[in-house]
């Protein structure tokens, strides 16, 4: 963790992985990495910044360039479901659920889905992928058959499911992205840059919300009452919609980052 100390900020970040901070082949290549720092760096004066994903801390080790991990201000990781900071790791979910979780990954193991390629190491929720660096089906494919099994299974009262870009995810009902942010919020204004169907619950309830190009294509629909607008440095009110950058991936979140330390944290 940066050991830089800012004063105490109105607002508080939460940055994606997969789809977001992420290129396709899950890396941030060293010319991004480093406009990503100087950006981050810049952020950090008004807004702790935190990574939340679906995935576990490990995923995080491998993937993530030891700079960036460093610049963080911890991690919500598992959708939700687990917070780390100062390097130590809180699950908010009870021992029954966890218990839960495992009888239902042993249940879906059965079924043998075409689509999976594996099943990713998790605590307490369910990760199946069916996309890897090298590519795959998409997880839409698998999830609009997931749904209905669960909706037909013991399971069907206790767990959500959903999606990002490579995986499906199922997660134990009220837990989420945004309820991991709101833990850590403090009464601070929620940021949020995300893509996917599994970031839905935190673009919709973020008080200021981003998306990259590539973000996934119904979220415009899945979003309800709140509008998507395209990034624009002259644009005055972006509070409590959702703001889509010209560029895809990681070069959509430096984009926003520009964009945040230019119009609300008022960095030249």
């Amino acid at each position: 963790m940066s050991e830089t100390n800012y004063p105490d900020p109105g607002y508080i970040l939460g940055i994606d992985l997969h789809g977001t901070m992420l290129d396709r082949k899950w890396q941030i290549n060293r010319n991004h990495e480093k406009k990503m720092l100087q950006r981050l760096t810049v952020v950090k004066k008004h807004a702790p910044v935190y990574i939340c994903t679906g995935n576990d801390y490990s995923f995080i080790e491998k993937y993530l360039p030891e700079s960036v991990i460093k610049v963080m201000s911890g991690f919500v990781l598992e959708t939700g479901c687990l917070i780390r900071t100062e390097g130590k790791q809180k699950r908010l979910t009870d021992q029954q659920t966890v218990s839960r979780v495992k009888q239902l990954e042993q249940d879906l193991k059965k079924i043998k889905f075409n689509q999976v390629l594996y099943f990713a190491r998790r605590d307490t929720t369910v990760s199946m992928f069916t996309r890897d660096e090298q590519g795959g089906a998409d997880p839409q494919d698998l999830f609009e058959q997931v749904v209905p099994w669960i909706k037909n299974s013991e399971y069907q009262e206790m767990f959500n499911i959903t999606h990002s870009s490579v995986a499906v995810d199922i997660i134990p009902v009220g837990f989420n992205k945004y309820r991991g942010l709101l833990e850590l919020s403090g009464g601070k204004e929620i940021i949020c840059i995300a893509d996917s169907r599994n970031d839905l619950t935190m673009i919709s309830n973020a008080d200021y919300s981003f998306v990259p190009a590539n973000a996934y294509g119904k979220l415009d629909i899945l979003l309800g009452d709140r509008k998507m607008v395209s990034i624009d440095n002259n644009l005055i009110d972006f509070k409590q919609v959702v703001v889509k950058s010209k560029s895809a991936y990681t070069s959509g979140v430096i984009e926003i980052l520009n964009f945040l330390n230019r119009n609300l944290f008022h960095e030249n």
